[in-house]
């Protein structure tokens, strides 16, 4: 017995049915072979899905003996009916759910085995119906670029039949920056299908489709910007003195592509800074809106430096050069031997004035056999440095280093 003729069979809801290969008799019993008169009556020979047709099957009453039988063969398989034994005119007892698959439906009526009459009936494809399937992608493509991306509809009926070939889709899309545009397409096996290039600007390609009354959700496709062109940086604070608490900020122009679109947010910048053509730094900033700014300390020495970019690999900008000068003038040392602590300042800058607070200081005291180093920052213009209990007396020789400047003298500790 054929297991996908009893499937099929109970999925389309026949009534009691005779399962078996081709059209031979259910009987085992040896029939006489006379040749019946019998036919198979379509009310049409086409439909739409889910719209039964009435099909009957027409006997001469000199027919009726023997057994007769309907073979139902689509897409899906096989399905037997076994007749009344009566004369006339029968109406087959076809469930509706038969008629919401479509293709060709072969009906065969066979007496004792032996076929008698053939008839097709074919099922359309009813209107498009609900949301229409579709697919998109390439989801990103590079503006100016040899890239193609598309968008597959699969328009379907009511009961999920794909719309025949040359049945009509149409496109709506738009590019950015221009007006919309329309394109009709016609299903070839089950889809209709658009292409897109890449344009000229950065942005979205939105697409709809429709079908029909039926429609797909918008689509989307984002292009975006190419390599970049040349660039320039331009310096927009500058403090130039040696005072590491200060930042140089540096900003970019707007950066796009050969044809003129911002870089995407979030493209890299590498920044390098050079000192005597040795790197001493670098920095990396992030665009947005096609400009990057970053923040770079200053140095805590005298220094010539030069400052220049790159983004995407090998795309460089012009170079900033920078002068640090001495920012810190005067910082006298004294030692207080009750506390045990150095004392720096009173700390003067350029201006003659008193620092402010959080100057980084480095003071080194040395022997000729031991040297020690201590670092603070300043605080109202001083800054304090503790030793250790059981630091050694003696004269020593110290070097202090603080905004850019290094004095060296003798200090006594007693």
């Amino acid at each position: 017995m054929s297991y996908r003729i009893i499937i099929h069979a109970l999925m389309l809801g026949f009534g009691p049915v005779l399962f078996f290969m081709g059209c031979g008799s259910p009987s085992a019993t040896p029939l006489p072979d006379i040749t019946p008169k019998g036919s198979i009556l379509l009310q049409d020979s086409s439909t739409i899905a889910g719209e039964p047709v009435d099909i009957y099957a027409l006997f001469d009453s000199d027919s009726i003996t023997g057994t007769w039988t309907i073979l139902w063969t689509d897409a899906f398989g096989e399905t037997i009916m076994t007749l009344p034994q009566q004369g006339g005119t029968i109406k087959l007892p076809i469930p509706e759910e038969a008629f919401k698959k479509t293709g060709m439906v072969q009906l065969t009526l066979c007496h004792n085995g032996k076929i008698i009459d053939n008839q097709q009936l074919e099922i359309k494809s009813g209107p498009p119906f609900g949301v229409v399937e579709s697919y998109a992608g390439a989801k990103t493509m590079v503006v100016g670029s040899s890239q193609t991306a598309m968008e597959i509809v699969i328009p379907k009926d009511q009961f999920g039949n794909p719309m025949p070939d040359g049945h009509e889709v149409r496109f709506n899309y738009s590019y950015p920056g221009k007006q919309p545009e329309v394109k009709d397409r016609q299903v070839n096996n089950m889809i209709a299908a658009i292409t897109f290039g890449t344009g000229e600007n950065d942005g979205n390609i939105l697409i709809g489709a429709s079908s029909g009354k039926a429609m797909a959700i918008e689509e989307t496709i984002e292009l975006t910007p190419a390599w970049p062109s040349a660039f320039i940086i331009n310096l927009i604070s500058l403090i130039p003195y040696a005072d590491p608490r200060q930042n140089i900020i540096i900003r970019s122009n707007t950066i796009t592509d050969t044809k003129g679109n911002k870089v995407s947010d979030g493209t890299v910048v590498h920044f390098t800074v050079l000192e005597n053509d040795l790197t001493v730094a670098q920095f990396r900033g992030f665009t947005s809106n096609g400009i990057v700014e970053v923040y770079i300390q200053n140095p805590d020495h005298t220094a010539d430096w030069e400052i220049k970019a790159v983004v995407a690999g090998d795309i460089k900008s012009n170079t900033i050069a920078l002068g640090f000068e001495v920012y810190v003038q005067q910082m006298p040392i004294t030692y207080n031997p009750a506390k045990k602590i150095l004392v720096v300042g009173p700390v003067t800058g350029h201006l003659g004035q008193m620092v402010t607070d959080d100057l980084p200081i480095e003071v080194t005291v040395s022997l000729p056999s031991t040297s020690m180093m201590f670092s603070g920052k300043t605080d109202n213009g001083f800054c304090t440095l503790d030793l250790p209990s059981d630091f050694p007396k003696g004269n020593y020789d110290y070097s202090i280093k603080a905004g850019g400047r290094n004095l060296t003298g003798k200090l006594n500790i007693k």
